[in-house]
């Protein structure tokens, strides 16, 4: 509505939308106002790019926490949800033993299992 307002009288505007004219002019106020969590915003970015994606919204508050800002958990995670950030889930590393590690494995486990002898006490190599 505010870019037809400069090619059409606002009150013929208003009586299509049919809004109020206090309306229209607080909602053009609103725009210009600077948001309330905007330097937030900026800091949670500033966090969420630092490590990679790799924080969520609790260790990106704890970091915010750990400057010296009191902020709650859930608007962390609001603000995240509304800007469409998400923390990447690291794949763990296993650790993967190639085919032929297990063979040697196995030959030197059985080779060792075959040398000892049983006895009354347990095993005796």
């Amino acid at each position: 509505m505010l870019e037809l307002r400069h090619e059409f009288p606002l009150a013929d505007l208003l009586h299509v939308a049919q809004l109020p004219r206090s309306m229209f002019y607080y909602q053009a106020k609103v725009l210009l106002l600077p948001g309330r969590y905007d330097e937030l915003k900026a800091k949670i970015q500033a966090v969420h790019a630092e490590h990679r994606g790799l924080y969520g919204y609790r260790r990106i508050t704890a970091t915010i926490r750990r400057d010296g800002r009191q902020v709650n958990h859930k608007t962390v995670q609001r603000l995240m949800n509304k800007m469409g950030m998400k923390s990447r889930v690291r794949v763990k590393k296993t650790g993967l033993i190639r085919a032929s590690s297990v063979r040697q494995l196995l030959t030197l486990s059985t080779a060792s299992s075959l040398h000892r002898k049983r006895t009354r006490s347990g095993l005796r190599t």
